[in-house]
């Protein structure tokens, strides 16, 4: 399991302008889209896709300024690495239930109203 990582929002600004956010993500332990739903959430700006590439050319656009955090966005933000318990598992039903579960579903639509 991996140790909780502890930033604040300059910390991640400065990380998510340093290097692909894939391999921040890895450091971490999220993915990618995580860490941008993450910095979507507290107003951190975060290169667009094909910025590193642009870069290796010499052609990036200026990074952003960091925007001021809003109520309640001030503190430190921590990345635990772990799944969130609130997430539920996906589970998948057998391919025969599923049909058992259509077949029914069906049968319950022509039985109230009938075959057109």
């Amino acid at each position: 399991m991996k140790k909780p990582v502890v930033l604040t929002r300059q910390d991640l600004y400065e990380r998510v302008w340093s290097k692909p956010m894939s391999v921040l993500a890895r450091e971490v332990g999220v993915t990618g889209n995580a860490r941008a739903k993450m910095c979507d959430r507290i107003r951190v700006p975060y290169p667009s896709r094909g910025h590193w590439a642009k870069a290796r050319s010499g052609k990036a656009p200026e990074c952003p300024q960091l925007p001021p955090a809003i109520d309640g966005q001030a503190g430190p933000i921590t990345i635990s690495g772990v799944r969130a318990l609130s997430r539920r598992a996906q589970t998948r039903m057998s391919r025969e239930a599923r049909r058992e579960q259509l077949v029914s579903v069906a049968a319950d639509i022509l039985m109230r109203e009938g075959a057109h």
